[in-house]
């Protein structure tokens, strides 16, 4: 058994509500709320269950999305409802019933948290940079959602909030762009050509590439980055 208690908050609303607030269609494992300019209130993970949709929103942007559908989930005379659950992410074993799937392994909700088998902080975050999973409030915030290149959006679905925005931007070049980064030696500034175009956020070593792997926010993502490879 390995697995690792995550800092993400549990919300239940119905499907229909969720479906007009939300970029994606719900049958995906990742979806976003948006703000009318397109800018991200919450990135989460997300699994239908019956008449519900279950979101997974990291805790530093859940009182934000709250905030966000109070009004019209008022309007609607829908609840929004916070779960008081314990959330980990499974790299091994069996754990919980509703299971939302991950680049690795799968994230569920426990009455019970087990008692042994957590990874230690260092090797989870090794694992979640290698499989490109972004943190929200540390390699993002609230950001223009095109700018992250995140593949949780159709173009296809119904009207939601920020849906103009996100039309008209489909076909622009990002102005920046969340990307990864190979280095032999981290630089506290990434540049391009000498000039200064974003910062690192998350860093491990990865033991895959065998160079320190880094998620970075920068603009000119299109062009070399210097002393180092975007992966």
């Amino acid at each position: 058994m390995r697995w690792k208690q995550l800092t993400k908050a549990t919300l239940r609303m119905p499907r229909e509500f969720a479906n007009a607030f939300t970029c994606n269609t719900l049958d995906a494992p990742q979806n976003a709320f948006l703000d009318r300019f397109g800018k991200v209130v919450a990135l989460v993970e997300q699994l239908l269950a019956g008449a519900h949709l279950y979101i997974l929103v990291e805790e530093s942007a859940a009182l934000g999305l709250l905030k966000h559908l109070k009004p019209y989930a008022s309007q609607a005379s829908v609840r929004v409802e916070m779960l008081h659950q314990p959330v980990v992410q499974v790299f091994e074993g069996e754990l919980g019933t509703l299971r939302f799937p991950q680049p690795i392994g799968y994230v569920t909700l426990l009455e019970k948290m087990p008692s042994e088998g957590e990874v230690s902080e260092e090797e989870y975050e090794r694992m979640r940079i290698e499989n490109n999973i972004p943190k929200q409030g540390i390699d993002f915030n609230h950001e223009m959602f095109l700018d992250l290149g995140i593949h949780a959006i159709s173009f296809t679905k119904g009207c939601y909030l920020g849906q103009e925005v996100m039309a008209r931007g489909e076909k622009i070049k990002p102005a920046r762009k969340l990307i990864r980064i190979l280095y032999e030696k981290v630089p506290e500034i990434v540049t391009v050509k000498g000039l200064p175009v974003g910062k690192v956020s998350s860093c491990c070593f990865s033991q895959k590439h065998q160079k320190h792997l880094c998620f970075a926010l920068i603009k000119r993502w299109d062009e070399p980055i210097d002393g180092g490879h975007i992966l």
